[in-house]
């Protein structure tokens, strides 16, 4: 028997590959990965930031509906430098002085309030 001689072979065959595209496409759009050192806020369409903040992993979400925002909490550097001077007549003697501060962003509950905040301030 000659599969592409019965004329409900292909229709069925377009649909099922239809069907099995789109089910693919919405399962790659519902999931999001939150890499090491960073945090993830639910942005809800109904009802804006989450209080829930997600860590590390894969994570689902309801596509067109919510939408992960990826913050970075690792720890970073910043170099502070400064010079000063005296006050004096002829070529002032000046001191630098640099430092090195390190900050990490604590209290993942705190991101939330001050993403909204800062963003509708």
């Amino acid at each position: 028997m000659n599969f592409l001689a019965n004329s409900n072979f292909l229709p069925r065959l377009a649909g099922a590959l239809f069907g099995l595209g789109t089910f693919a496409s919405l399962a790659k759009s519902s999931m999001y990965t939150v890499d090491g050192g960073e945090r993830a806020l639910i942005f809800d369409r109904t009802v804006g930031i989450k209080e829930v903040v997600r860590g590390e992993g894969t994570h689902f979400l309801v596509p067109w509906f919510q939408k992960p925002i990826i913050v970075d909490v690792r720890t970073t550097p910043k170099r502070l430098s400064s010079e000063t001077g005296s006050k004096g007549k002829s070529h002032p003697p000046t001191s630098s002085s640099q430092s090195l501060l390190l900050f990490q962003t604590r209290g993942s509950h705190l991101i939330p309030f001050f993403f909204f905040f800062f963003l509708f301030g």
